[in-house]
């Protein structure tokens, strides 16, 4: 059975001693460290972008089998996830302050954050189905309101689908704005139609594959000043894998038709499979991803593995071997959307592989180097998780509370003693490449 096993997913242990000595010098990290609750934090210590993990078992309690799975989700232990991963992500240990280096909001700006509703097509939508999680949202919002951006400036958008009742609901602050497909009439106050720019705009982009493609943005992509998406744990039938760059596909519209008869015409050149795609080696969502409204804009990807599903987009969460049997409960943090997908796709696959199934191409992440949109990467394994190019970050959080933030934030502020070395320094030794820090 494959819950028997145990999880693939393992931290590699590093004694804590050797950790503190490191450490020797920080009295603030000797004199909190009996506070710290059962924090993993494994290092892979590679140059290059840096994504951070963020794990609790806490995260999510359904069993797989009765109510909605989106009914059984920890608001206190997201938040804490969310905490560690942008502490982490930054090397900062004041949480204002990292939010700050992560989004350099003013007065008058506007954050939007793209979030996954793909399987939302009715504003009392009921599904099981995996689809954007208002308790990691409210994670972020609640960020963003130590950075003093107020509900009305914050954004909440999928411009090709509806934002749920279910959703909308949930969500910790009422006056932020919802912006839905025009396709759907409004479900409720604060919800806005979310129309595209007219072709030929200044807003407008043109695609390298297929070549000359006018790739036409969201309205609100283009009134925004920041940008934060928000993609699912999960695979594509069609396209292989549907993080961060594919989040990103109803957040435009190109042209010949309505939007949907559009973008299903633009799928050859998606799908690497697909009959007709005259290049599988490239992908038009790396074009996507390179229009200046979400290239220039986007300051963090939160991947959201809370839930996940290795192969397929339109169904309820699976539970995954490689982490037990259970739900991932993993949350995904990069400044370098490219990175973020690299990572997330390596445990897709490993998830892939558990269950022997084809592994998922991803042309679309191959071709966004080329385009200069990020880092490429592969781990060396599921058991090592070590990158060249990717500065891979873990923490695996279990204990909550006031201990557990201090420990949260404290471990932040260890991690930026190893992760930036002064030029001329050298970095530790990639085995060194993991923490353990307990009462």
């Amino acid at each position: 059975m494959p819950g028997k096993k145990g999880p693939l997913i393992r931290p590699v242990r590093l004694p804590r001693r050797r950790f503190l000595k490191w450490a020797a010098g920080l009295a603030s990290g000797l004199f909190f460290s009996r506070w710290l609750p059962n924090t993993w934090v494994s290092r892979a210590l590679a140059a290059g972008p840096r994504v951070v993990s963020v794990s609790s078992a806490e995260a999510t309690s359904w069993d797989f089998a009765a109510g909605y799975h989106w009914d059984f989700i920890n608001q206190d232990a997201v938040n804490r996830m969310v905490d560690a991963g942008v502490a982490a992500l930054t090397g900062i240990g004041d949480l204002g302050a990292a939010w700050r280096s992560l989004v350099p909001y003013q007065a008058g700006q506007a954050v939007v954050l793209k979030v996954n509703l793909n399987n939302a097509f009715d504003c009392n939508a009921q599904e099981n189905r995996m689809d954007a999680y208002p308790e990691t949202i409210n994670a972020v919002i609640r960020g963003l309101k130590m950075i003093g951006v107020p509900g009305n400036r914050i954004w909440i958008a999928d411009p090709s689908r509806v934002i749920p009742y279910r959703f909308r609901s949930r969500i910790i602050d009422q006056n932020v704005r919802f912006y839905m497909s025009v396709d759907y009439s409004p479900c409720a106050v604060n919800c806005y139609p979310a129309d595209y720019v007219d072709a030929g705009t200044a807003a407008c982009s043109y695609a390298t594959y297929p070549a000359g493609d006018c790739i036409r943005p969201a309205q609100v992509f283009v009134d925004a000043h920041h940008l934060i998406s928000i993609p699912l744990l999960k695979g594509h039938w069609g396209a292989g894998i549907t993080l961060g760059l594919k989040n990103h596909y109803g957040s435009v519209r190109f042209t010949g038709g309505n939007q949907w008869s559009e973008r299903n015409a633009r799928h050859v050149y998606i799908y690497k499979d697909a009959a007709g795609n005259p290049d599988p080696n490239k992908s038009l969502l790396a074009d996507v991803n390179n229009n200046p409204h979400i290239r220039y804009k986007t300051r963090l990807t939160i991947g959201d593995g809370l839930f996940g599903h290795s192969y397929a987009n339109t169904e309820p969460p699976e539970r995954w071997n490689i982490f037990g049997n259970k739900s991932p409960n993993i949350l995904f943090f990069g400044r370098d959307p490219v990175a973020v997908d690299s990572v997330m796709g390596d445990y897709l696959n490993a998830e892939r592989a558990a269950r022997g199934i084809p592994l998922a191409f991803h042309p679309c992440l191959h071709y966004a180097q080329t385009l200069g949109l990020g880092v490429h990467d592969h781990w060396s394994g599921p058991a090592k998780r070590r990158y060249t190019y990717i500065d891979y970050v873990e923490m695996t959080l279990s204990s909550a509370g006031i201990a557990g933030i201090l420990g949260t934030l404290l471990t932040a502020s260890l991690l930026s003693l190893l992760a930036y070395p002064k030029p001329g320094k050298k970095r530790l030794s990639a085995r060194a490449n993991a923490v353990r820090l307990s009462h």
